[in-house]
């Protein structure tokens, strides 16, 4: 079975959730992006998992990556802000770790709780899934949440509010 083609998905799932769903009459929504998180959760192995997505914040930007380690945010849905999901513990499927195009790992620094990427996946680079309302949050190893600030920069906090939710958005083929 197809998605129509303005899904721009070629997933079966894609396609289940693009029927079942309640169409956004916001004409500035792309349409990929309509696919909502619960739906998609239900089925992290097959649409999430090791394959590439974004994680877009509540300011409408996105997690970028760099070369050299650090991470920002952008408006762009581009390479450097691709990230795949890999499990990262195989007993805890909310336990996950977030790999970036440059093949390291967003990491929880402890120095000014700040976010960074790290060549391994060790307890930094292990983040817990929560579901909060449609949204989700990243705990980090020090109980402390990803957040993206109106400023462009990524730290962590001990509040879970806005700035901390996030949507994963995946990459259409």
């Amino acid at each position: 079975r197809r998605p129509p083609r303005s899904t721009h998905c070629i997933s079966s799932a894609a396609s289940d959730v693009y029927k079942r769903q309640v169409m956004n009459t916001d004409t500035n929504t792309d349409p990929h992006l309509l696919l909502t998180v619960n739906i998609i959760l239900t089925r992290l192995d097959k649409v999430i998992f090791n394959k590439p997505v974004y994680l877009r914040s509540h300011h409408g930007t996105y997690l970028r990556a760099y070369s050299n380690g650090k991470v920002d945010m952008s408006p762009n849905m581009a390479e450097w802000e691709e990230w795949v999901i890999v499990p990262a513990d195989a007993n805890n499927k909310s336990k996950v770790g977030f790999r970036s195009c440059w093949n390291k790992f967003l990491s929880a620094r402890v120095f000014l709780y700040e976010a960074a990427q790290a060549k391994v996946l060790n307890n930094w680079e292990k983040w817990t899934v929560k579901h909060v309302n449609d949204k989700l949050a990243f705990i980090s190893d020090h109980k402390r949440n990803l957040r993206a600030d109106q400023n462009g920069e990524v730290n962590q906090s001990k509040n879970l509010e806005s700035w901390e939710l996030w949507e994963i958005i995946p990459k259409c083929q």
